[in-house]
């Protein structure tokens, strides 16, 4: 007999589901919602992954009111009660089995239409090319749509380029910009101004009107008295300032200890809050609290993973990504500001920007690039300088580019 199914396996994920919310993560990166052959199980998973992407908590209560039915509460906790391990690696293996026997189900459907063609008289060519491209293609989240395109049909997918800016001449849907700065020299006050401003529609350096976004802060390393003593001033200031003020587009997560972007849980606790909030720039510092080096490991490898979650969040979500991170230590004369740590933090952003302390004014910072700019249309300003109501304030050596927000308001 073919067993193409396995109920205690489907269980398990839920189950496991209900146990961990970083299980959801876990899970949710291997299979989906169609892989279950019991479409209650399917409803389940999907209604689980639904709340997760909400921020709400996952329970009985919260599963049963997205799915419905009288015994549906007694089901999930059975399938609790029954998993026998919800640690990483459990989860992993029951979702893998899922998975594979969803696969197993596609391949056995098409020898069975394969077998049905031959019967019928139907073309052998054609029901072998048509077997061959199925079987090819077999675990591809598009294994019926081809997903190259032409320079012509890719321009025809955007309808307008300003969709796509964040923040004009800094920052546009999916870019990677990494600000580098010795320590003392501000840089979470930088972009914690960067993004109180930006949420309200003023752009950062020149304070004149943008379109607001959506923002969420990730701060690895500030007490919440930091961040409130200069964040609130600003926020005030700022409100007078606004077209269209709204305190709720911009939302802080702190973790003060850090996080480890290697670890399940705290995977799935950012990619819950960016889940929630949908932003359009999510702001991350210091880098070095975001993942840990482990014992033997080079920069490298360490950095690799954190990369790699990262990459795939801001594809995802489609937001611009700005990180804070620390100089690396100099020998002699002029601080290079390059990132600390790992060489591959040099090369991964689309814009690399470094802030130089001026010896004789500590109001006022040099801008200049550790790498080359990917992308045109960067203009970020050629100083930044310390400001008492905007905290930043930016100074083009050729005065404001064009397009760096509405000429109509400037302070």
């Amino acid at each position: 007999m073919i067993n193409l199914y396995d109920q205690s396996a489907e269980e398990s994920v839920l189950g496991a589901m209900l146990l961990r919310r970083e299980a959801v993560m876990e899970a949710i990166d291997i299979v989906e919602a169609s892989d279950f052959y019991n479409p209650s199980h399917a409803s389940i998973f999907q209604a689980m992954e639904d709340l997760f992407a909400e921020g709400t908590v996952i329970d009985y209560t919260t599963v049963a009111s997205k799915v419905g039915g009288e015994d549906i509460i007694s089901r999930l906790s059975n399938m609790q009660m029954n998993t026998p391990s919800a640690g990483t690696n459990a989860v992993t293996a029951y979702a893998r089995i899922v998975y594979d026997k969803a696969i197993a189900r596609k391949i056995f459907r098409q020898i069975e239409e394969a077998r049905e063609g031959i019967i019928n008289g139907d073309d052998p060519y054609q029901l072998s090319d048509d077997l061959e491209h199925a079987l090819t293609t077999m675990g591809s989240a598009h294994a019926n749509e081809i997903e190259s395109v032409t320079l012509d049909e890719l321009q025809a997918t955007v309808t307008d380029l300003e969709d796509d800016v964040i923040i004009p001449g800094m920052l546009n849907r999916e870019w990677r910009t990494i600000i580098v700065a010795p320590e003392g020299m501000g840089k979470s006050t930088i972009l914690r101004a960067i993004s109180i401003t930006s949420s309200q529609g003023l752009h950062p350096f020149s304070h004149r009107d943008i379109k607001p976004i959506r923002v969420l802060i990730v701060d690895l390393e500030n007490p919440k008295e930091a961040i409130l003593e200069t964040g609130m001033e600003l926020m005030k200031y700022v409100k007078m300032w606004s077209k269209d003020y709204d305190p709720s587009r911009l939302r802080i997560f702190r973790r003060p200890a850090g996080i480890d972007l290697r670890r399940a849980k705290d995977r799935a606790d950012l990619r819950r809050e960016i889940g929630f909030h949908k932003p359009d720039l999510v702001c991350i510092g210091p880098v070095i609290k975001m993942y840990q080096k482990k014992g033997g490991e080079s920069y490298e490898d360490s950095a690799d993973a954190a990369m790699a979650e990262l990459d795939q969040l801001r594809t995802r979500y489609g937001f611009a990504l700005l990180l804070e991170h620390h100089a690396a230590k100099g020998s002699k004369g002029e601080r290079d500001m390059t990132p600390f740590g790992s060489q591959r933090w040099m090369s991964w952003p689309d814009a690399g920007k470094g802030l130089y302390p001026n010896k004789d004014d500590p109001t006022r910072m040099r801008v200049d690039t550790f790498r080359g700019d990917r992308l045109r249309g960067i203009a970020w300003p050629d100083e930044i300088i310390r400001d008492k109501q905007w905290l930043i304030t930016g100074r083009w050596t050729n005065g404001i580019p064009e397009g760096i927000g509405q000429p109509g308001r400037q302070k």
